[in-house]
């Protein structure tokens, strides 16, 4: 009998360990087999998720970053530019993503213009991600998330970069070309506008730039405006994408970066139906997360 209490209660302990065991386990295991992503929601509007890409091909990012702008590109030569920078309150969100998806060194930093939610991040990416060159619309007004910015281009011993209008920047197999619509009303319209291309594909971040802004691109640059995805001006707000911009762009992709119940009411009823009933396919970052599209210099997708 005293055998059999001894049996039982090696067993009963034996079965006791069995469920911390497991737990354990389950909790070495679902790292290395799921990971812990922060990029757990992606869209890939062009349908690329399902596609075999080819080793010459660009892969853009249009990041989740709330109420902000920030987009990732890799070009074809495995480098990697940034657009924008997101802003003080998602920059270790940003970060995060990149570490994420293994980029250690971003070889050109394009900033649209000085505002907090495109520039605010751009300290940390300097700091922690060897930003090689940065380039912005002009020299950024006085405020606490400008002197961060200059403060880490000082101690990286780094220059902002002023483009000329229409200035073309070469990045391996991409052209990025600066627009720089500057008018009366200057803020937002005085963004640097970038037309990314990659051979037969082109992307077009607009920044913030309104409508006023969208005229003066039209009128400088009527060449330069037909693009595949179109990063639309504002985040989505009803001062930019104007009918005219949009028929002479013609994307058949549009992104708009907000933030989730944001207190501007972005993007604007107005726009989401001047986009779809030009045809585009419309993706926000507040619905569907980080938003990729994948191109060989022929087909998006």
């Amino acid at each position: 009998m005293k055998k059999d209490r001894k049996k039982n209660l090696r067993i009963a302990r034996t079965l006791a360990l069995i469920p911390i065991a497991a737990a354990i386990l389950f909790g070495i295991l679902y790292p290395l087999i799921f990971g812990k992503s922060h990029l757990r929601r992606v869209t890939y509007p062009a349908g690329q998720a399902e596609t075999v890409g080819t080793d010459k091909e660009m892969t853009v990012w249009f990041f989740d970053v709330g109420q902000a702008d920030a987009s990732l590109i890799r070009t074809p030569d495995g480098k990697y530019l940034m657009i924008d920078a997101g802003s003080n309150e998602s920059e270790k969100l940003l970060a995060a993503y990149l570490k994420e998806l293994g980029v250690k060194k971003i070889d050109t930093l394009f900033l649209s213009h000085g505002h907090e939610d495109h520039i605010g991040g751009a300290d940390l990416l300097i700091r922690d991600f060897g930003v090689s060159r940065i380039v912005i619309n002009r020299y950024p007004d006085d405020s606490v998330t400008a002197e961060k910015l200059l403060r880490a281009v000082n101690d990286r011993d780094l220059k902002l970069s002023l483009p000329e209008n229409g200035e073309i920047f070469v990045c391996g197999d991409l052209n990025i070309t600066v627009m720089l619509p500057v008018t009366e009303t200057g803020d937002n319209n005085d963004c640097a506008v970038y037309r990314v291309q990659y051979g037969n594909t082109v992307l077009l971040y607009t920044g913030d730039v309104e409508a006023e802004g969208e005229k003066r691109l039209l009128s400088d640059f009527p060449l330069l405006m037909n693009s595949d995805v179109l990063k639309t001006g504002h985040h989505g707000s009803s001062s930019s994408t104007s009918e005219a911009f949009l028929e002479r762009v013609s994307p058949a992709y549009a992104v708009i970066s907000c933030g989730a119940a944001n207190e501007y009411g972005h993007p604007n009823e107005e726009v989401l139906e001047r986009l779809n009933s030009a045809g585009c396919k419309v993706s926000r970052t507040d619905l569907d997360g980080t938003i990729v599209f994948r191109s060989d210099g022929e087909n998006l997708y």
